[in-house]
């Protein structure tokens, strides 16, 4: 009979990716919904924005917040893991500029979309 940590200990890259997905995954549904039910948002935020830069601002701070948070399991699963299984892997820095340049073009596509639909949302405009 095999152990407990043997059974639990991933055979393939592939098993070894899809636990890391289910964690982070796991790990973003409970941090945020103990944000929320302590009203994180609301307070960080609150009697804040109204202008569209103001909004964007905020809506940058707290994308950003959500990128720190998936950090770990961005080196894990684009560093540690296909090094650990053998698999292709960039040297550290150029790996941390790519990830760094997906941040931020990601930022920029969601931080846009973001600020308009909360300015159509303030004039009252539906979006279909």
């Amino acid at each position: 009979m095999r152990s407990l940590l043997e059974r639990l200990e991933p055979a393939t890259y592939a098993r070894a990716r899809l636990q890391l997905g289910i964690g982070g995954v796991g790990t973003f549904v409970v941090i945020l919904s103990a944000a929320l039910a302590i009203g994180l948002p609301r307070a960080m935020f609150a009697e804040k924005g109204g202008s569209p830069i103001e909004d964007a601002g905020l809506l940058a701070v707290w994308l950003a917040g959500l990128a720190l948070l998936a950090f770990p399991f961005e080196v894990l699963g684009g560093l540690t893991l296909p090094r650990a299984f053998g698999r292709a892997h960039p040297v550290p820095g150029a790996w941390f500029v790519g990830w760094l340049r997906g941040v931020l073009a990601t930022l920029l596509v969601m931080v846009t979309s973001g600020t308009l639909i909360v300015a159509a949302g303030r004039a009252g405009v539906a979006i279909a």
